[in-house]
């Protein structure tokens, strides 16, 4: 195993072992949501909207104009940029 799948294993095993006391309340609060808890999930969700974006760009950037990187990674890049566009789409989901 490469240092960065070393990183992500280590850091899921620590993300775990934070979120395990917690988890009871994470239960209640997930089947009886706080109007908090929703304002923290809509900033969750924003947030990483705007990073999945973002590295989506960065993807299309790196398969168009970088030498000795493949073309499907713009590819790649456009498919979420569009899905990750159908998060804009307003209204109430689902109908």
């Amino acid at each position: 195993m490469n240092d960065g799948g070393l990183y992500l294993v280590a850091a899921l095993a620590v993300a775990w072992l934070a979120v395990w006391p917690f988890r009871a309340r994470i239960v209640r609060l997930v089947r009886e949501p706080t109007p908090r808890f929703l304002a923290a999930c809509r900033l969750a969700g924003c947030i990483a909207r705007t990073v999945c974006g973002v590295a989506s760009l960065v993807l299309v950037w790196a398969g168009l104009f970088t030498p000795g990187v493949s073309w499907l990674y713009a590819v790649l890049g456009v498919v979420v940029l569009a899905l990750n566009g159908l998060l804009y789409l307003g209204g109430r989901w689902p109908r």
